[in-house]
């Protein structure tokens, strides 16, 4: 396979006329996928999952996050007080809180109590609760927000998100 960068072109070569590949070609699941991303983004330094290089050091967490796969992480919108409101998508979640990645410019106060709700992208799952803003960081196109739940205190009990928190997407 040549190509350049994440993407790849396949070779007219390794396609058959009705498009299946070559026998030798091994059929890759989803989760090989979602790996060769995440060591591609640990290489590039795009790795933000670890909880270091925008959220410092990793030993300021209270409870261990559970990194939730982009394909399948949970969508929703996040509402403040004054009717603001943003698209956002479940980056990390624990116990205590989760993190979020906002379509766009945030800049709210930290401290700033918000509403959230997610809906399951594979599923019909769908929560909402408030959550207290911890930090923020971001560029011109997203910005991670990092939260602690306030109503519940913990994270919503009978909900997804549960399964979410004791699922294993490194297999």
């Amino acid at each position: 396979m040549g190509g350049e960068g994440r993407f790849q072109k396949l070779n007219t070569n390794d396609r058959r006329s009705g498009g299946e590949r070559r026998d030798s070609d091994q059929q890759r699941g989803v989760q090989d996928w979602l790996k060769d991303e995440q060591r591609e983004d640990r290489r590039s330094g795009l790795d933000r999952r670890s909880g270091l290089s925008r959220r410092g050091s990793a030993d300021n967490r209270q409870d261990e996050r559970k990194v939730i796969p982009f394909a399948i992480a949970p969508r929703g919108s996040l509402r403040t007080a004054d009717g603001s409101q943003w698209v956002i998508t479940l980056w990390d979640l624990s116990r205590t809180g989760l993190c979020v990645i906002a379509n766009g410019q945030v800049d709210l106060p930290v401290a700033t109590s918000c509403e959230l709700t997610l809906t399951e992208v594979v599923g019909a799952g769908m929560v909402s609760f408030q959550a207290q803003l911890m930090w923020f960081s971001g560029d011109a196109f997203q910005t991670y927000l990092g939260m602690k739940f306030e109503l519940p205190p913990e994270l919503p009990p009978g909900t997804f998100l549960e399964r979410y928190l004791k699922a294993n997407f490194d297999v």
